[in-house]
């Protein structure tokens, strides 16, 4: 990664957290954090670890028509991936996941790496479905034209999809022809990652099959919907289901924002943001909220994936160098 895509990601995550808790008053955040219930919070911890169970099991899914992956190494491979993107910069992590799956399945990389855009676009496309739902069914007044729109991106989404499992290599290479005449490595570059894509969606194989991912992204959604309403409920925050779908639409959207590893600062910012949309809690309530719910599932997932990674036989240091030798370097 250039050391000045590193710096902007630190720079925005910084400008993120400055604007999401510049007004937040530090001794009321914390009698909030003192004053947590913790069976709640309890609850939704549960409610994560299984919905990182449920995401594994997709990815599974997913990769079962190419080739059967057992289900331990497809879990440990898919934690340390989690892990690294916590840890590593430019969400790295995807490609340490698809590289870690080629070493302990013997998997083409290219091909695990499709199959990991794939779930990509399962989830921006349940997180785009939570944001127009919470909004239609009046979370937010004012919003009938944005709501339309969201719903019209999420048609054309599926509409692009199917075009893809369809067309796809050959839209592949009418895309990135023009490319190629200006530079041959760019266009083969992005080609491949093209025709990869492409093999991952097709490795989907049937619409039954992709039926089965979307209710596996469904229940893993939701599982994170009951993660965001307990750790709610434990701050005495109170919204309703089309909240909560809301809440976790524009967190999938905060997330796709470049930052530090992690996501910090644009995932509080946009649950912030969404609360305050919302008109639930105060700001230092807001913060403790998305504080909580971000710390809690980093610490987890860390902790999971340092566990995993161990169990491949790997350390963290190996992990980090792995991460910097799949790094495209400059010129390259």
């Amino acid at each position: 990664m250039k050391r000045w895509q590193f710096w902007i990601g630190l720079g925005i995550s910084g400008l993120f957290l400055y604007l999401a808790l510049r007004k937040v008053e530090v001794a009321a955040a914390w009698r909030y954090v003192r004053a947590a219930r913790w069976e709640m919070l309890l609850l939704g911890w549960l409610c994560l670890v299984l919905s990182y169970v449920v995401r594994a099991w997709r990815w599974r899914t997913i990769l079962s028509s190419a080739q059967p992956v057992p289900p331990r190494t497809v879990g440990q491979v898919y934690m340390a991936g989690l892990m690294a993107n916590n840890l590593l910069p430019a969400r790295i992590g995807e490609v340490v996941r698809a590289y870690l799956l080629g070493q302990t399945a013997e998997m083409h990389a290219a091909a695990a790496l499709g199959t990991i855009a794939v779930e990509r676009v399962f989830d921006v496309v349940v997180a785009l479905g939570f944001l127009v739902v919470g909004a239609a069914l009046g979370v937010l007044r004012g919003l009938g034209g944005a709501v339309w729109a969201g719903a019209g991106l999420v048609c054309g989404l599926v509409i692009a999809l199917t075009s893809l499992a369809l067309w796809g290599h050959q839209l592949v290479d009418l895309a990135t022809r023009p490319i190629r005449r200006r530079s041959q490595e760019w266009g083969e570059r992005l080609s491949g990652m093209g025709h990869s894509f492409v093999e991952g969606l097709r490795s989907i194989g049937s619409v039954h099959r992709a039926a089965q991912i979307g209710l596996w992204s469904l229940a893993a959604w939701m599982l994170f919907a009951g993660y965001a309403a307990s750790v709610l409920q434990a701050y005495g925050l109170r919204t309703s289901l089309p909240g909560v779908l809301f809440l976790l639409g524009v967190g999938g959207m905060g997330v796709s924002i470049p930052s530090a590893p992690g996501n910090v600062g644009t995932l509080e910012g946009a649950y912030m943001l969404a609360l305050q949309l919302l008109g639930v809690g105060d700001s230092s309530a807001r913060a403790s909220f998305a504080l909580t719910y971000h710390v809690l599932e980093w610490v987890t997932t860390c902790s999971i994936g340092f566990v995993c990674l161990g169990q491949l036989g790997l350390s963290l240091g190996e992990l980090s160098r792995m991460g910097r030798g799949l790094e495209p370097q400059d010129g390259t």
